[in-house]
């Protein structure tokens, strides 16, 4: 007998995706946690800041921080150690260091995909071309990641490449389109 899947089982799969992705991102380097592939919330000065809320630097560096310790921001950004898990107090806040690969991200609404039949077999998810959105930081595009931003969590990622052939550096500033991803279950054979 042949191996076969129905079209609900494998919909019910890229649904998880569908109904939770609110944020795409193109990275340096392919994130194995959530924090690798988030933006977060510029760092403001006498702000009230709570748990587990995520922030970067006015400065970017590399790095995300999520908030340990909640309380309120000094008067002044203080100096952001870059030791992964180190603290950094900051006021009556004491911030975690995270590594972060993201250089632009941008909102995904439901408008932005669709499921539906593949060309050859099976199911396809498509998030369409986003943007443009500014490039937070410079770097190298090697990969692109889903984010469910409400619950924290990474829900795909793949290679990816820019719209220049040859040349995947982008630059601080600068606008840039985010592809086109496509995610296909076909049925077993």
């Amino acid at each position: 007998m042949g191996k076969f899947a129905p079209d609900v089982v494998i919909d019910a799969m890229l649904s998880v995706i569908d109904n939770y992705v609110d944020s795409e991102a193109v990275l340096s380097a392919e994130p194995s946690t959530y924090y690798e592939a988030c933006d977060g919330t510029e760092w403001t000065s006498t702000t009230s800041y709570s748990l587990d809320d995520i922030m970067v630097p006015t400065t970017r560096n590399g790095y995300v921080y999520v908030c340990t310790t909640a309380g309120t921001s000094a008067g002044s950004e203080p100096t952001w150690g870059t030791t992964p898990e180190a603290t950094t107090s900051d006021g009556s806040v004491v911030w975690t260091c995270k590594t972060n690969y993201q250089l632009a991200n941008n909102a995904v609404t439901p408008s932005d995909t669709s499921i539906s039949d593949d060309s050859v077999s099976g199911r396809k998810l498509v998030i369409g071309q986003l943007g443009p959105c500014t490039c937070h930081t410079s770097g190298t595009v090697t990969h692109t990641a889903l984010l469910d931003t409400a619950s924290e969590d990474l829900l795909y990622v793949t290679t990816t490449t820019t719209t220049k052939v040859g040349d995947n550096d982008v630059s601080a500033g600068n606008s840039l389109l985010l592809n086109e991803v496509t995610i296909i279950l076909r049925d077993p054979v």
